[in-house]
């Protein structure tokens, strides 16, 4: 029973365990993770931990540039009417090198705050780079135009510049 011969049976490893489906798992997430480290774009690592002294990207739906958010206002369109956002869409932030165009963490932040500036009442927190938060469909955003997404780091700190990401809101309800 634990022994390879052909009987279609994998040889346990201790307590019932499989020792090649684990081996094999480990291989595989292992060159998983090397080749998403190897191809993100551009810090370190596609998952890192937010802290003091770096600089960074918002992004909304994968944009930093040209990003649209989707919102639901059946109806014409006009006289300053807002709709929730869909769901399925995101805010990230990404870990990039220094320049200029770009957040900046300061002194002492461990997150940023990501916050749609037509409707400041939900905040949506990062706590680290590359991995993606969805925006809240409670938000009631306009129906049409742009609009701005602040990414801010927190908690305040000298030296500290927010990132700002211009959207443009895409009526689907029309």
């Amino acid at each position: 029973m634990g022994r390879f011969r052909g009987s279609g049976r994998f040889p346990r490893f201790g307590r019932g365990r499989w020792l090649v489906p684990v081996a094999v798992g480990t291989v595989l997430f292992g060159a998983t993770v090397a080749g998403a480290s190897a191809t993100a774009e551009p810090g370190p690592s596609a998952s890192t931990a937010i802290g003091a002294q770096q600089y960074f990207f918002g992004e909304v739906n994968g944009n930093h540039t040209n990003a649209v958010v989707q919102v639901f206002c059946p109806g014409p369109i006009g006289g300053g009417r807002t709709g929730p956002p869909l769901a399925n869409q995101n805010l990230g932030a990404l870990l990039v090198n220094q320049g200029s165009n770009r957040g900046f963490t300061g002194q002492g932040a461990r997150a940023i705050v990501a916050t749609f500036l037509d409707d400041t009442s939900t905040r949506v927190v990062l706590g680290q780079y590359g991995i993606t938060k969805p925006i809240p469909t409670s938000l009631q955003l306009p129906c049409g135009g742009t609009g701005v997404v602040r990414f801010a780091p927190a908690p305040r700190s000298q030296g500290q510049l927010a990132d700002d990401v211009t959207v443009t809101y895409q009526n689907i309800g029309v």
